[in-house]
């Protein structure tokens, strides 16, 4: 194989790796979760590890395509640029139409997912032990035939481990997709005031 072939296939690599999805996640994110690693550097925050992977073979191999390819074809460098852009636009789209395509009859918790807008939260204890977490906003995609749903903040905190929450019940028609905003309450073992901010998901517990 040419050297500029094997540029051109670490272009696409690094590409997909770097494109995100409309879940705002890219392949190299979720790459690094599933095998049990943060994308940063420090926990929750700092460098992004898969990015800046991505950019490097982003680079390394844009430049190896355009010094391959350009005596051949000498508009390289600008078809490659449109391209890219397009692939960035292109791939959110097909990754949300695929999973309404997958999960057209679903109706049950994998034919929904839950996008925070801020997995930081809030969340405040007051001495009777019950526990807020205020104003937070996510947006549900509701890939199936699903059009009630309940959710409970569910966060890996040990602070809040044995905080239980009460769940918010919301409806949404089948095929689509909302932006909700709520107040979660619930209540702790322990009676102390203390507020933390803390990293939270939201899970879907129940659906009809």
């Amino acid at each position: 194989m040419k050297k500029r072939h094997v540029f051109l296939l670490l272009l696409m690599i690094s590409l997909i790796w770097l494109a995100r999805s409309h879940l705002n996640q890219s392949l190299g994110e979720v790459a690094f979760r599933a095998i049990g690693l943060s994308p940063w550097s420090e926990g929750t925050q700092g460098l992004h590890i898969p990015n800046i992977i991505g950019l490097v073979m982003l680079v390394i191999s844009f430049i190896g395509v355009v010094n391959g390819y350009r005596p051949i074809y000498p508009k390289i460098v600008s078809r490659l640029l449109i391209g890219i852009i397009l692939l960035f636009f292109v791939i959110p789209l097909v990754t949300e139409n695929t999973m309404y395509l997958i999960h057209y009859n679903g109706k049950d918790t994998g034919s929904i997912q839950v996008v925070p807008k801020d997995r930081r939260s809030y969340i405040v204890r007051n001495e009777a032990g019950e526990v807020t977490i205020s104003s937070q906003e996510f947006k549900i995609y509701n890939y199936g035939q699903a059009t009630r749903m309940k959710v409970v903040p569910l966060t890996l905190d040990p602070e809040w481990r044995d905080a239980t929450f009460d769940p918010f019940e919301l409806q949404i028609e089948p095929h689509s997709q909302a932006t909700f905003n709520t107040t979660f309450k619930g209540r702790h073992t322990k009676g102390a005031e203390y507020s933390h901010d803390s990293l939270i998901n939201i899970q879907v517990i129940a659906v009809e």
